[in-house]
């Protein structure tokens, strides 16, 4: 998400360095979901344009926990509507790239 005011970015991240984001990436996501109670929500945040790093993390946590659900937070029109969470591609609204999701426990 910072490619535009670091271009380095794109000539030091490597295909693994990105493997060892998702991977972290993960690891947090599942330390963090069983300190929160029901009705409890997670905001997932990445400055990345990557779907492993996005949409396909938060699609692999759904599959590992019944217990977890997308919340559809209220946004404008054409603010980066993605099937799970929201993307918001480099130049959108004068952004950076950046991508979010809403995860609500549920019982």
């Amino acid at each position: 998400g910072v490619i535009r005011r670091r271009p380095d970015i794109k000539c030091l991240r490597t295909p693994a360095a990105l493997a060892q984001a998702v991977t972290r990436q993960a690891e947090m996501l599942e330390a963090l979901w069983p300190t929160l109670g029901r009705g409890g929500r997670l905001v997932y945040a990445t400055c990345s344009v990557f779907k492993q790093e996005n949409e396909a993390q938060i699609s692999r946590f759904l599959e590992r926990h019944a217990d977890a659900r997308i919340a559809a937070p209220n946004l404008p029109d054409g603010c980066g509507r993605g099937t799970i969470g929201r993307q918001i591609l480099p130049g959108e609204h004068d952004m950076d790239g950046f991508y979010f999701a809403v995860l609500v426990k549920e019982d």
